[in-house]
């Protein structure tokens, strides 16, 4: 996932510890899974479950710490969808009920078909992929709740001890930002679907997927409005590969190419000390949209939003010619 870089490309991802303190780093996860399982709250319950399942010795233990938490929150949709993750992770657990659930939570999220796209595919039943993909028309947006699970495991994480990887940061930022560091890798860890799925339905090439032009092009507009960047480009390659004319293929070029600039330009300020760690995870927190997030970093770095006039992206492959017009 392409989440907030400026802030967690600085930490290193979950489970992977430095040299030495792998064992010291299970020890304190597994400590902390039993603390939180004993706090009668959603986030408590959710976060110990997230680190249950990254945890060899208590990864049994996830997904009945996941449901107590949705219990106490049956319609909080975030915690279904770490729901599904959770248990699409296990192979005795039954992932497609729990999406239909999470449909009825948030109909409008094009997320909550994702699970049965992955299943049809994995079974080449070409019919119920297009039936995923028609139901996929009507969503407005693809969310994963990035912002919202990051504030729950750091809400979380707040009532227990410090973790070796968090006590081997740099001390100063630690103090400044909290544990949101922590909390924004177990998420990115976690909530990312299966896009690969929706990527190869509409890629062009073969009979089923040129079939599918129409449709996968009607579904372009909510993955650009997801709160993840990794939707947005989905949405901008299948933009360019379903575009209906010359003018709607220029469209989807102008929208790449000034995403690819501002995500260059957010890695090229990852470090920099014009924004204080306080303040990047202040501007990270206050946007639920991911492309939001990254507009208001570069805002804040005094970057610019557009490219320059001669600027442009490093080449990707060419879009598959324009199919000619329906009669």
């Amino acid at each position: 996932m392409l989440a907030s870089p400026a802030i967690a490309a600085e930490d290193p991802p979950l489970g992977e510890t430095p040299a030495g303190t792998e064992t010291a780093q299970m020890k304190w996860q597994a400590s902390a899974i039993d603390q939180l399982a004993a706090m009668p709250d959603a986030d408590a319950l959710l976060t110990a479950a997230a680190l249950a399942a990254t945890t060899p010795s208590q990864a049994s233990r996830a997904m009945t710490l996941l449901d107590r938490a949705s219990a106490m929150a049956p319609q909080a949709a975030d915690i279904g969808l770490l729901g599904i993750q959770l248990c699409s992770m296990q192979a005795d657990c039954a992932a497609l009920p729990r999406e239909t659930r999470l449909r009825q939570l948030d109909p409008h999220n094009g997320i909550a078909w994702m699970t049965a796209l992955h299943d049809a595919s994995g079974r080449a039943d070409a019919a119920r992929i297009d039936d995923m993909l028609n139901h996929m028309t009507h969503a407005t947006r693809f969310d994963i709740y990035f912002v919202a699970l990051t504030r729950r495991f750091n809400t979380a994480l707040d009532r227990v001890p410090r973790s070796p990887d968090e006590a081997s940061a740099d001390d100063h930022r630690a103090d400044e930002t909290g544990h949101y560091a922590q909390a924004m890798n177990m998420a990115m860890s976690l909530v990312m679907p299966a896009f690969q799925d929706l990527v190869r339905a509409c890629k062009p090439g073969s009979p089923a997927a040129n079939a599918r032009r129409e449709t996968c092009r009607q579904i372009v507009p909510s993955l650009e409005q997801g709160d993840s960047l990794i939707a947005n480009l989905i949405g901008l390659r299948i933009h360019e590969w379903t575009a209906s004319d010359a003018n709607d293929l220029a469209t989807e070029e102008a929208q790449y190419r000034r995403l690819s600039w501002q995500m260059k330009q957010q890695l090229d300020i990852a470090t920099s000390p014009a924004i204080s760690p306080a303040k990047r995870m202040a501007i990270v927190l206050a946007y639920e949209r991911e492309m939001d997030r990254m507009a208001a970093l570069l805002t804040a770095a005094g970057k610019p939003l557009d490219p320059p006039a001669h600027w442009q992206p490093q080449q990707r492959l060419p879009a598959p010619p324009l199919a000619p017009a329906s009669p």
